[in-house]
């Protein structure tokens, strides 16, 4: 009977030491499967985190990268603007200086040209009438060709030359001629209008001569065209005035003492072209 309980006891304490260990191993099993999965959670979690961070940085640096890219691009193509309105300033300034320097130049040119035609003719016709020598109209008039023709750069005359002497002066596009030809003397004016053609541009230029002494109407009327010259000149008008309008000036000095002149004040000057530029012109005045 003992031996029986023995074995009755042992039996028990093999099923207890069974059960013990499937439900210690049970535990193992379930804790270390529920440290797996806390620990893949974890795992997951911070992999998850990281890769936030890491695409959250990553736009960080592409935002921050695309502002500094188009800020680097807009200040580029700011760069770049203000440097070509500069060059282009640069170069508009440098042209402007140079057809400032252009038109100085030709402008002095020209000067010097119809200078040294007026006062050769002039000294010339002084120098030989002193001697007693004879000048007419025609001879003047053929001597101011061949003058200008013998200048610098000259392609020849622009318009046949005006050589009026006396009441001849008066005549609007006076042409002397066998028919009209007058001697010059120094007892009255001679008006002198001639103009050529160069490289640097073409002239008209009108100048009224006096071998002897002028009379006190030759010196009025002359000073009052000159007068009337200088107001013209010196007018600084708006746009859109009419030249009409401006013409009076010309004419006010010699109108205040009831004289007049019957021809167009002033002309625009072609280059190569009609020396009468219509569409520049100061037409004489309408009377009222």
């Amino acid at each position: 009977m003992q031996h029986n309980m023995e074995d009755e006891v042992l039996d028990t304490v093999d099923q207890m030491q069974n059960n013990m260990e499937d439900k210690v191993l049970d535990r193992v099993n379930q804790v270390q499967h529920n440290m797996e999965e806390e620990v893949l959670d974890r795992v997951n979690q911070v992999q998850h985190n990281m890769e936030d961070k890491v695409l959250g940085r990553v736009n960080q640096v592409q935002h921050n990268t695309e502002d500094e890219v188009l800020d680097s691009v807009n200040q580029v193509q700011h760069n770049m603007k203000e440097e070509v309105l500069d060059s282009v300033n640069q170069v508009q300034h440098n042209m402007n200086d140079e057809v400032l320097d252009t038109v100085n130049q030709v402008q002095h040119n020209m000067e010097d040209e119809v200078l040294d035609t007026v006062n050769q003719v002039q000294h010339n016709i002084e120098d030989e009438m002193s001697r007693g020598e004879v000048w007419t109209e025609v001879e003047v008039a053929k001597t101011v060709d061949q003058f200008r023709r013998e200048q610098l750069d000259s392609r020849g005359l622009s318009f046949a030359t005006i050589a009026g002497f006396g009441p001849n002066g008066a005549l609007p596009h006076y042409t002397p001629a066998i028919t009209t030809n007058r001697q010059i003397y120094t007892n009255s004016t001679l008006v002198l209008d001639s103009g050529g053609q160069y490289l640097d541009g073409t002239t008209d230029v009108t100048r009224t001569l006096h071998f002897g002494s002028p009379n006190q109407f030759e010196r009025e009327t002359y000073t009052r065209v000159l007068q009337g010259s200088i107001q013209l000149s010196a007018l600084v008008f708006p746009q859109g005035v009419l030249m009409s309008d401006v013409d009076v000036l010309a004419r006010a000095p010699l109108w205040q003492v009831g004289l007049d002149y019957r021809h167009g004040t002033g002309h625009g000057i072609g280059a190569f072209l009609d020396v009468h530029e219509c569409k520049w012109g100061l037409p004489r005045c309408a009377r009222v």
